[in-house]
C-alpha cells in the first residue's frame, strides 16, 4: 500500500492541524500532526480508514482510477454545455491595477473594422453551429468596459439573438440592458 500522489497535505493556518486533500478520490479531511507523521513515514496503524478515503492506494489502483475518472471526464465534457466567448473589445477607461487588459493598446483595440457587424455576427453563428453542433452552448460577451461601446454592445446583443431566435426550437434569451 503507498500514500496517494494526488494526496495534497498542508498545514492549516492558525491551527495545530493539517488538511489533506485527494483530487482524485474527491475527498478531504482535517489531520492532526500524529496522523500526518503516520502518513509521512509509511508506519500506518489503521490503514482500512486512509484506504477507504482514497489516501492509501496500491499503485496500479490508482492508475486504473485515474484512467477512469479521466474516460468519465470527457464523456460528461462531450455532454456538458459549452461556454463561448465573444470578445468585440477590450477597451477600458477604468485601468484598474489589476487588470490584465490594460496592456492593450486601447485606441488600437476599439477601432471600427471594416466588415459590417451584420457579418461578423453571421460568420461567428456559423462557426458555433459547425463546430459545436449538437452541444449546448451559452455565449458570454466579454472585454472591456461595455458603456464606452454601448451602442456597439447593443447592436451586437440584437443581431446574436436574433440569429439564435430565428433557429427553430432555439430556446431564446436575450438581454437588452448593458
Amino acid at each position: 500500500m503507498n500514500t496517494s500522489k494526488y494526496n495534497i497535505i498542508s498545514k492549516s493556518r492558525d491551527s495545530r492541524n493539517f488538511f489533506i486533500v485527494n483530487l482524485l478520490a474527491g475527498n478531504a479531511d482535517i489531520l492532526s500532526s500524529s496522523e500526518v507523521e503516520e502518513l509521512e513515514t509509511g508506519e500506518i496503524k489503521d490503514p482500512d480508514k486512509w484506504v477507504e478515503r482514497g489516501y492509501l492506494i496500491e499503485k496500479e489502483d490508482e492508475e486504473r482510477l485515474f484512467r477512469q475518472k479521466y474516460l468519465d471526464f470527457l464523456d460528461e465534457r462531450e455532454e456538458s454545455e459549452v461556454q463561448i466567448f465573444f470578445v468585440p473589445t477590450y477597451s477600458c477607461n477604468f485601468s484598474c491595477s489589476y487588470c490584465y487588459q490594460a496592456e492593450y493598446d486601447q485606441k488600437k483595440g476599439d477601432r471600427e473594422v471594416d466588415t459590417p457587424i451584420e457579418e461578423v455576427i453571421g460568420a461567428f453563428y456559423d462557426y458555433i453551429d459547425k463546430t459545436f453542433s449538437g452541444r449546448s452552448k451559452y455565449i458570454t460577451i466579454f472585454g472591456g468596459e461595455p458603456l464606452l461601446a454601448g451602442k456597439r454592445y447593443h447592436n451586437i446583443v440584437d443581431l446574436a439573438g436574433k440569429r439564435r431566435c430565428q433557429e427553430k426550437n432555439k430556446y431564446c434569451r436575450c438581454y437588452k440592458r448593458l
